[in-house]
């Protein structure tokens, strides 16, 4: 059990990274918040003039390669879109 917390610690931290990165990269055309991490499924709300391009789906992705993690779901709201991913935990 001690080895698996380690590594969701150690995940979680990448996907912080990646979403540091992915703002210091993107900004202020499209930005990154981390709203909400419960077990292993992070909720991030993406924000930016990226909202209105085609292609919007890729902007997820950078996130979840960087993370080693997976888009579960998306959803557009007034600001942007709440995107769901969950972490590869060992």
């Amino acid at each position: 059990m001690v080895q698996s917390t380690k590594d969701f610690k150690d995940q979680l931290l990448r996907f912080a990274k990646a979403v540091e990165r992915f703002n210091n990269y993107r900004s202020p055309e499209a930005n990154a918040e981390i709203l909400e991490v419960k077990g292993s499924r992070v909720l991030v709300k993406m924000t930016g003039v990226f909202c209105v391009s085609c292609g919007v789906f890729d902007y997820f992705e950078d996130i979840a390669v960087e993370a080693d993690a997976k888009v579960l779901n998306y959803e557009e709201i007034e600001e942007g879109f709440l995107v769901e991913y969950e972490l590869k935990i060992s």
